[in-house]
């Protein structure tokens, strides 16, 4: 039987490494790495507790494009050309060099080494050149030294006996730093970035008190203990258990980090492999009580991590989300994970992050008062809340609410097409007249490029066509001396019993009184005062509508609207004006609740807008004759004031509300060419 040792494609190995150019510097990282054990090897051979170890890793940059200021030449900008890593460890002795020269060896299995971290080296650098001073077998103080290169290999170009005074040193030389790595922006370019990103990356020999003593040598030395303490404001560990398995966690604050951004790290064998943003979790901004900002890293180690990292170490070989039908089916998800974790940092940063979801909630009541057609979908899903970034701008928050709303939409045509399916067998379902012409007439229209805005315009349209024939429909009742009652107003511009956080957009229809009022930030229909406020009072204004404005969120205008049933003439055993009045004095002081838990506090300087909306009849004219109300230009209804309650009133008809509300739409119309009634 002939045996025949298996052979290593150099080639075709590096190109099976995987890409490294999210992590650039991966090759200098994996370098010192290797000089950390070296020294724990060393340390562990001599026995010696004096022994300190020390790794300095040295930045070359090559001529560049200088710039020089007062003669000075700033060496910053000039570009990397090349590393090298210096080491007092145990070197490249016999096992060590023949694990180097062993393509995924096991030597350093027991440390979750996975043999071919230096492969990264020539991904990135044309070559590397190695000097190594250590003790053989036979105590003989040695040096060696060999090249690395894709072209030759593994090079040796000595190994002799030297002086047995020497110390022990490695240099591994990277060389010729590669332009489509070195220009890459995650090539950080200053020397204090290529420090803390260096110090990120074995930050658990220095949480575990285990890292030698780490020296960053550029325009200037930067030791990395130095820069810990510098950075650290507090640290914290604990651990957490997923499906049996156990996590540690360390929590960290510091004043900047190489990226300055907040990070959940997930680690394998004491180096950072994945990174998670939390910006939009927790913000950006997160401010301590001295008013400082600090930026927050959760950093996540496990057996598990450790078992299931790939072999360049640049993921984890586990499923993002889960999924049951993958090949994936028995390994915890990332996801899962990351929720764990992201439950102890919301324990660890409470107080940071109740300001957050302030700043959250206050980002989207903003949006939303100048958007008020997305008012609705905050009542369906109060998780848009969280989803929202404090740094989003209006294009981003667009992006999420129509996300939301065509959820919405999909998951109620879903419902009513199943509510159809069950009931068409025993029963007959009919759709008010008004939804059965809004559909047919959008779907005739739908060539218009501005289908949404034609769309509630022509929306718009029917609810005033509907006003208008029930205005007409009252007087011919009248005629015959049956009114119908003031709800079938009412419920057209407000349904009675609800909040306009509780209703789509559409059914909201305020804008027949005043466009003003679809800006609100709190409006109830009939409600109670003791269910929307802190009033513990029974009685409710049939439509009460807030608006907030000045810093401390107190309501800087309350309007409140009252309907009469058409030509209702006993008003004098209740004054409808006295009756809104005594709405004010019940509200005013109080704090208002809408259904998103936000608070409106009402006070002395909240101004008040009341609309009494009736028949003008003799009793009416008499009520106003004695509050000294002025008449309307057009005789068309009376107005006042109030300084006892700081309040406004207008009383209107109901021909001359429809006649308003036609008169500023008839452009809108026009345009359409829906002026005829739908």
């Amino acid at each position: 039987m002939t045996r025949y040792a298996m052979e290593t494609d150099l080639i075709g190995r590096i190109k099976n490494f995987g890409d490294i150019k999210r992590n650039p510097y991966l090759p200098v990282f994996e370098a010192f790495i290797n000089s950390i054990q070296a020294i724990e090897d060393h340390k562990d051979f001599l026995k010696d507790s004096t022994y300190n170890g020390a790794i300095r890793i040295i930045v070359k940059r090559g001529a560049g494009q200088a710039n020089v200021t007062d003669g000075k030449v700033d060496r910053k900008n000039k570009e990397i050309v090349s590393f090298e890593i210096e080491d007092n460890g145990i070197g490249f002795n016999e096992d060590n060099f023949h694990s180097f020269c062993t393509s995924e060896s096991i030597y350093k299995l027991h440390r979750g080494g996975k043999g071919i971290g230096r492969f990264s080296w020539l991904i990135a650098f044309e070559k590397a050149e190695i000097k190594s001073v250590y003790i053989d077998k036979n105590g003989v103080k040695k040096q060696r030294e060999f090249t690395f290169s894709i072209s030759y290999g593994i090079d040796v170009i000595s190994d002799i006996e030297i002086d047995p005074n020497t110390q022990n040193k490695t240099v591994v030389k990277l060389i010729n730093f590669k332009p489509e790595y070195r220009e890459l922006d995650l090539a950080w370019k200053k020397s204090k970035t290529i420090a803390l990103r260096t110090l990120s990356h074995c930050f658990f020999y220095y949480i575990n008190k285990t890292a030698p003593k780490i020296i960053l040598i550029d325009e200037k030395s930067y030791p990395l203990d130095g820069l810990l303490s510098e950075i650290i404001l507090d640290q914290k560990s604990e651990s957490i258990q997923i499906e049996g398995h156990e996590f540690n966690i360390v929590h960290i604050k510091t004043r900047f980090t190489y990226n300055n951004k907040n990070n959940i790290v997930l680690c394998a064998t004491n180096r950072e492999v994945e990174l998670y943003p939390l910006d939009d979790h927790i913000g950006t901004d997160l401010i301590d009580k001295d008013n400082d900002q600090f930026y927050y890293s959760v950093y996540v180690s496990s057996q598990y991590l450790d078992d299931y990292v790939n072999t360049a170490r640049t993921e984890f070989n586990l499923p993002d989300k889960r999924d049951l039908s993958s090949h994936f089916e028995n390994k915890i998800p990332k996801s899962d994970i990351i929720d764990k974790v992201l439950e102890k940092t919301d324990s660890y940063l409470k107080e940071y992050i109740e300001k957050v979801k302030r700043e959250k909630h206050n980002k989207v009541d903003d949006f939303v008062s100048r958007n008020p057609p997305f008012r609705y979908l905050l009542y369906y899903y109060k998780e848009i809340y969280d989803k929202v970034n404090i740094n989003d701008t209006d294009d981003e928050l667009y992006q999420l609410f129509y996300k939301y709303k065509g959820l919405l939409e999909y998951e109620t045509k879903k419902r009513a097409e199943e509510f159809i399916n069950i009931n068409t067998k025993t029963q007959k379902i009919t759709y008010k007249d008004i939804t059965e012409k809004y559909e047919r007439v959008t779907e005739d229209l739908s060539y218009v490029n501005s289908a949404d805005l034609a769309k509630y315009m022509i929306w718009r349209k029917l609810i005033i066509d509907t006003l208008e024939k029930k205005i007409q429909f009252n007087k011919n009742s009248g005629k015959k001396g049956k009114y119908e009652t003031e709800y079938i107003v009412h419920d057209l511009i407000f349904p009675r019993k609800f909040t306009s956080d509780q209703l789509p957009y559409e059914n909201v229809n305020l804008w027949i009184i005043n466009e003003n009022l679809e800006y609100h930030k709190i409006a109830v229909s009939d409600l109670e005062n003791k269910k929307f406020s802190t009033s513990k009072d029974d009685s409710r204004a049939d439509i009460l509508i807030c608006f907030d404005g000045d810093e401390n969120k107190s309501a800087t205008s309350i309007e409140i609207i009252e309907f009469k049933r058409p030509m209702r003439d006993n008003y004098y055993d209740r004054d409808p004006i006295d009756q809104m009045y005594d709405i004010i004095k019940e509200i005013k002081g109080k704090s208002l609740l809408n259904d998103n838990k936000r608070i409106i506090k009402t006070s002395n300087s909240t101004r008040f807008y009341c609309y009494l909306i009736c028949d003008i009849t003799p009793e009416i004219e008499d009520i106003a004759f004695k509050k000294d109300f002025k008449k309307l230009n057009d005789d068309s209804g009376f107005y006042g004031y109030s300084s006892n309650f700081n309040a406004y009133v207008e009383i209107l008809s109901f021909d001359e509300v429809l006649s308003n509300v036609k008169k500023r739409h008839q452009r809108f119309f026009e345009k359409l060419g829906i002026l005829q009634n739908i």
